[in-house]
């Protein structure tokens, strides 16, 4: 193991060892151009827990295909309104452990002499010049650009006039008879108690023995604990009609839903990524895709000597619109979540609705789905967000 040096000056320091911190690391090494750079990655702790699973869906494997848990191309929808079976071609929905996706992108970089690893408290960082000074309580380190997935420098997303949270529990169990199809999921199922916004299972089998049962809720208050509990006990018992299950981990969560503006970078050499650069989708609370994007882009920068900063396109801020006017329904009670969502899923296609939360549909398509949501509710409120 190499020697950690405050006086050196490194090439990168990425702050965070989370799925952006290692996302951005593991592109940086595919490079040939980047793979020799000095990299420092210093979070407070070392990522040894499964405590976390990271799902998305893309239309062909990517980088991380290898460490993809189990996948699905056939999910279900289910509300009082409306249930069915989606077709989501030309998508296939993805599963990653968190745990799994450390421990790959760990060895993958122990070859690399010129990546050093840091256990330690971020307590400040701060642009000097052409340098990025990162300090901690053991000292003070330097690079060119640091890339920064911490709180340091994020918005107030607490729930109220701009935000929600959306917030879960979830139960990886193991059954003795084969109970499940592991070949469909359950995107949602609303047909529980909504807790004054929206709430649904979710449901991912791995195979007929196992299977992640989570309970999400969005609305402006976290539960007690024994709350989601309770919700997913019921569920077990009266739902899928199991009494006894191993319970073989738990991960919960809370993500902002939020449309205040994240900042992409501090004086161009602190570079935010992952949920501090603002890739939490606001209107979903997807992250992982939107992660992979973003650390791709800035690896391209840099590997054609650009600054490693990305820029807002119309696309983007054309979904930002969007995200905007769905999160401003919800928070304002306008139209109940899974009303909306119902309404979605069934006029429009799930490889289309897919394509819309992933912000890759055409404007045609993206049309069609505005078509079946209620103007009356809809188009005031977007209006307020444009002006």
């Amino acid at each position: 193991m190499t020697t950690i040096l405050s006086t050196k000056t490194y090439d990168y320091i990425i702050a965070g060892s989370g799925c952006a911190g290692l996302s951005l690391l593991y592109r940086m090494l595919l490079e040939p151009e980047l793979s020799n750079k000095e990299i420092l990655i210093i979070d407070r702790e070392t990522k040894s827990k499964d405590d976390r699973t990271w799902c998305f869906w893309e239309k062909s494997p990517d980088i991380f295909e290898s460490v993809v848990y189990h996948q699905w191309q056939v999910l279900d929808f289910k509300s009082k309104y409306f249930s069915d079976e989606l077709d989501i071609r030309p998508y296939t929905y993805k599963m990653i452990r968190g745990l799994d996706f450390y421990n790959f992108v760990y060895q993958f970089a122990a070859a690399y002499p010129n990546v050093h690893f840091m256990q330690s408290k971020i307590t400040a960082m701060l642009v000097t010049g052409n340098q990025v000074e990162v300090k901690t309580p053991g000292g003070t380190y330097k690079a060119a650009y640091a890339f920064n997935s911490t709180r340091l420098f994020q918005p107030d997303t607490r729930a109220g006039e701009h935000s929600l949270y959306m917030h879960f529990k979830g139960l990886t169990i193991r059954t003795e008879a084969p109970v499940f199809n592991p070949e469909k999921g359950t995107l949602m199922d609303f047909n529980v108690h909504q807790q004054g916004g929206a709430a649904f299972m979710y449901m991912l089998p791995a195979d007929k023995h196992e299977a992640l049962i989570e309970y999400t809720v969005i609305n402006g208050e976290v539960l007690k604990p024994e709350e989601y509990d309770e919700a997913l006990q019921t569920y077990l018992n009266e739902t899928l009609q199991l009494n006894q299950v191993e319970i073989i981990r738990e991960e919960s969560g809370i993500i902002p839903m939020t449309k205040k503006k994240f900042p992409v970078h501090h004086k161009q050499r602190i570079i935010h990524i992952g949920t501090a650069g603002g890739c939490v989708k606001a209107s979903s609370g997807y992250a992982f895709q939107f992660i992979q994007r973003q650390t791709d882009n800035i690896v391209m920068n840099l590997k054609h000597n650009r600054k490693p900063i990305v820029k807002c396109r119309f696309r983007d801020k054309k979904f930002n619109l969007y995200d905007n006017t769905f999160l401003e329904v919800l928070i304002s009670g306008k139209m109940q979540g899974d009303a909306l969502m119902s309404r979605i899923f069934k006029y429009n296609s799930g490889g289309n609705v897919l394509a819309f939360l992933g912000n890759e549909s055409k404007f045609s398509d993206e049309f069609n789905l505005m078509t079946t949501l209620p103007a009356k509710v809809f188009l005031p409120v977007t209006l307020k967000e444009i002006f």
